[in-house]
């Protein structure tokens, strides 16, 4: 029997975590607050007598009522907000051509729906009000807020961006684990050197009847691995 927790959607920094600025400086006109394209680089590195360090780059896209964001190198996490402002989300394998989706119910019962102000930021109004703000400091991307503190244990450091609303940095210590996430690049989304990621033409499948499919290689392929190949 395949457990498809496995397909839940992968919400929140700290999940993107676990998988300087030689940015260009835009201006908030330029860039607008809504449409943007960037693109931002994880790094992992642990602390020990042999120190290991990994890096992984991933781009976003995000309008006003759509955000996409590459998951390592094999699916995009794809959502999207309704006019009455219900959330659908859908996970995409540009490799494969296929493509699952998921209705704000699903995301529900997978208790996965999310906060779209934390979609859209890649991090919550309440982390940042549980941090301590500094002094701001300037990056290659403009000022930016300075944040740090405490959150469960785990050390924090933001460099918030307001005028975009997005992070320059965001680094935690856990213990012998210290993961940041760093923005490289950041465009108008009608200038993105990336186009918007499209399933069009793709094998859909809904998340609901997935259990009618586990004879799919694709189910069972992608259920094996879960969500480690971040």
């Amino acid at each position: 029997m395949i457990d498809f927790k496995f397909f839940a959607p992968i919400s929140g920094l700290l999940a993107l975590m676990c998988v300087i600025l030689p940015a260009h400086d835009l201006g908030a006109e330029e860039l607008g607050q809504s449409k943007i394209a960037a693109l931002y680089e994880t790094r992992v590195i642990q602390i020990s007598h042999r120190p290991k360090s990994q890096n992984n780059q991933w781009r976003l896209w995000r309008s006003d009522d759509l955000v996409a964001r590459e998951v390592g190198d094999q699916s995009i996490e794809r959502w999207h907000r309704a006019s009455n402002g219900e959330i659908a989300y859908d996970r995409i394998f540009p490799q494969e051509k296929r493509v699952i989706e998921y209705v704000p119910g699903d995301l529900r019962a997978l208790q996965s729906y999310p906060d779209w102000l934390e979609v859209t930021q890649l991090i919550s109004a309440d982390q940042l009000n549980r941090l301590r703000r500094l002094e701001n400091i300037q990056t290659a991307v403009g000022e930016a807020e300075h944040y740090q503190g405490q959150i469960g244990g785990v050390d924090w450091e933001v460099h918030w961006l307001p005028e975009v609303k997005l992070p320059a940095m965001v680094r935690t210590v856990n213990g012998a684990r210290e993961t940041s996430i760093h923005l490289l690049e950041i465009h108008p989304l009608a200038n993105a050197p990336w186009p918007v990621p499209s399933s069009r033409g793709y094998e859909a499948i809904d998340y609901a009847d997935l259990g009618d499919n586990e004879a799919d290689p694709f189910v069972q392929r992608h259920a094996q691995h879960g969500h480690h190949e971040h």
